[in-house]
């Protein structure tokens, strides 16, 4: 996914609509193929809570596309600047790319508590 963030600034530098489109696509093409990746992120933490893991990530993405809009929005308002839009893009990308590789994925650790059955109104386990 770091690997298409210059494709995004070429293409809003781009002079020519061609060189445009065409670092448009190959930025699409190469953001896409990366988030394959986190559909088996929520597996790797825990594959008995990767429906939950899962909903969350997508929940927090949900979250980023209803802000992304509104917050390019309000650069524009403010400055008239389209690149700016862009570049805040870029440096987001830039920052979450570093983070996904500092940050190690390791497993969730979680303790087995096995359930206990009432007897005769005491707790047996």
């Amino acid at each position: 996914m770091a690997l298409s963030l210059p494709c995004l600034v070429g293409a809003a530098l781009a002079s020519s609509v061609t060189v445009c489109v065409i670092l448009l696509v190959l930025f699409y093409t190469l953001f896409t193929s990366g988030l394959a990746g986190y559909f088996t992120v929520s597996v790797e933490f825990n594959p008995h809570l990767a429906g939950a893991i899962f909903g969350l990530i997508n929940t927090l993405g949900s979250f980023a596309g209803l802000l992304g809009p509104i917050t390019a929005g309000f650069m524009l308002d403010q400055s008239g600047n389209w690149l700016l839009p862009f570049f805040v893009a870029t440096a987001v990308g830039v920052v979450c790319a570093a983070i996904l590789l500092v940050v190690p994925i390791r497993p969730i650790r979680l303790e087995v508590i096995a359930p206990t059955a009432i007897v005769a109104g005491e707790a047996v386990s």
